[in-house]
């Protein structure tokens, strides 16, 4: 999640942070934000490419546990290539027998493939803090994509359907 950012009547309340999410880390603070109504919550999904390209998992600077600090595994392709932006891997079922039976793997990376998500939140920020629960459905990242034959993209090697998923992926969240 990328430089998250709340709207209050037309005026942006930003920062320019990144943030890793995983089915081990599902909650991230964005800090202080000032009280009032705020109508939308707006992200990026990947790193921005002035980012993508200089910051590297191996740079003093990062703080540990820092989003773009080393992962587990690697979410970082190299300096050329930059950052996954997002990695979605299992089994799929090819043969239509309902049993998963080759791995897929979703790799998705590279400048052109970042996405911005704006979502109506309607919430207001009082003095204490507030949370926006945000729900994502993985399976609206796979629409109209037949996993039976297309399961596997490390995004050079299929990128038309690195974009198809991203772009849906873009459009699977929604307020809870």
């Amino acid at each position: 999640v990328a430089n998250p950012r709340v709207a209050k009547d037309g005026v942006m309340e930003a920062t320019n942070e990144i943030y890793f999410v995983s089915f081990d880390n599902q909650s991230i603070d964005f800090g202080e934000v000032n009280a009032g109504h705020k109508h939308m919550l707006m992200f990026g999904v990947g790193v921005d490419s002035l980012t993508n390209k200089t910051i590297q998992p191996s740079d003093a600077n990062l703080a540990e546990g820092a989003a773009l600090g080393p992962q587990t595994p690697s979410m970082h392709w190299g300096w050329y290539n930059g950052y996954v932006f997002l990695k979605m891997d299992g089994m799929v079922d090819t043969d239509a027998d309902n049993t998963p039976d080759t791995r897929m793997e979703v790799h998705i990376g590279k400048d052109f493939n970042f996405n911005n998500v704006a979502l109506e939140i309607h919430t207001d920020a009082l003095e204490e803090d507030v949370a926006v629960n945000i729900n994502v459905d993985f399976a609206k990242a796979f629409e109209g994509v037949d996993l039976s034959k297309d399961f596997t993209t490390h995004t050079g090697d299929f990128p038309a359907l690195a974009k198809q998923i991203i772009g849906n992926f873009a459009n699977s969240f929604a307020k809870n």
